[in-house]
């Protein structure tokens, strides 16, 4: 009776972690690319260890509310914002068979 069960001390720990845990890790990715189909939106990030996160207007807790071809714009549950610019990832490079140093030679005509 003393804590009744709605009060917000009654709300389990680690839930803010959670959520802030969420936004740093989004303010920390690299927005790479946003497909638009109509009404829906697909926003791909990187995170910093190279794994991607991918965040749709459906998305729970974090969702991409908007994109105007440079910056995406993403909410939370909770109301809190985050915007990204679009960024340039080069594609990695192929291995080549070669070793290194050793000349290439031109095809033969």
């Amino acid at each position: 009776m003393e804590r009744p069960v709605l009060w917000v001390s009654r709300r389990p720990s680690g839930t803010a972690d959670v959520k802030g845990g969420l936004a740093q890790e989004l303010m920390d990715s690299r927005l790479t690319a946003v497909f638009t189909s109509g009404p829906h939106q697909l926003a791909v990030l990187q995170r910093k260890d190279g794994s991607s996160l991918k965040l749709g207007a459906d998305s729970k807790p974090w969702r991409i509310e908007s994109f105007d071809g440079r910056k995406a714009v993403f909410v939370s549950t909770d109301q809190q914002r985050v915007e990204r610019f679009l960024e340039y990832v080069p594609a990695p490079q192929p291995k080549s068979a070669l070793p290194p140093g050793m000349p290439v030679r031109p095809a033969a005509q």
